[in-house]
Parts: structure tokens; sequence; C-alpha cells
């Protein structure tokens, strides 16, 4: 498929560092691939679902793999996987509820909109949401599969 291998690229590169913030930048995001999913299956009826085509097509949106690019840096990063220290700001949380993982961060306030979007401070609040099974498994392709059915939870009812 051309779209999945030339055109989304193009719009998740380093998706995991930046993304869109606004609602007018998102949905210009997310219209690329509705335009492709009606491309792809030669439905331009405008009053066909998009939304029933993607899930035909089985694509999540782009934001929920934009979020699932983030935890899985978070994951690498956390693990030593990648080579790189979390900033001062991101500091494990020492108390534990029983309902909530051992691996959870303190959020971090911001003053300014561009800290606010970045991507560690995008990653706290969806990481301390995944399950244990997640943020604890052993490699990162495990750790995708525990957490993706969370981000699209998390995505579809538009809690980040």
């Amino acid at each position: 498929m051309l779209y999945k291998t030339l055109v989304r690229p193009k719009l998740e590169y380093a998706a995991s560092t930046w993304a869109p913030n606004t609602a007018t930048d998102i949905n210009t995001l997310e219209s690329v691939q509705r335009k492709a999913a009606r491309f792809v299956t030669g439905t331009y009826d405008s009053r066909a679902s998009v939304t029933k085509l993607l899930q035909t097509l089985q694509w999540d949106s782009l934001k929920t793999r934009r979020d699932m690019a983030t935890l899985t840096m978070f994951y690498k990063i956390h693990y030593n996987i990648l080579r790189v220290n979390f900033p001062a700001c991101i500091v494990p949380l020492r108390t534990v509820t029983r309902c909530e993982h051992s691996y959870r961060f303190r959020q971090v306030s911001t003053k300014t909109k561009a800290f606010q979007h970045s991507m560690y401070i995008r990653a706290v609040p969806m990481w301390n949401l995944l399950p244990a099974a997640a943020v604890m498994a052993e490699s990162a392709s495990d750790f995708q599969e525990f957490a993706l059915p969370v981000v699209r939870n998390i995505g579809q009812h538009g809690a980040f």
C-alpha cells in the first residue's frame, strides 16, 4: 500500500518527540489519513462513514500512533534501551496504591506551552495509566502489545 509506505511515514516522522497540540493541526493530519482511507477503499460517497472505513482497514488514528510512539520511546529510555537520561523534572513517585503499578512518575506542572507539549510531559500521564504488565514488559514489542489497548481507550475518551 502506497499510503502506508510513502505517506504515513512522512506524517509520523519523529512523532515521539513532536506532536501537534492544536485541534486544527491534529485535524489537518488526521484528514490526510481519512482521505487515504477513502482512496484505498474506493469509497468516495460523502455519506459513507470514514470512521467505519478506518475500522475496516484496521488503521489506528494518527494520534493513537503518535501516543504509542511517545510511550515506546519513554519505555526505551526508562529501561536504558536508548541511552538518554530523563530530564531532572521526571521523577518516580514514591507512593503506590494497590491499583497502580510501582513505576509511576510525578506529573510535572509547566509554565510554558512549549514545555507542556514536550515528549516527557505528554508521556507521564499516559504512562501512569498503563497496566503493570505493560510497564514491566520484557521487550518493546511486548510493551506495545500491552499498552496499545489502553492507548486506544484513552484516544476514544479524549483523555489526552
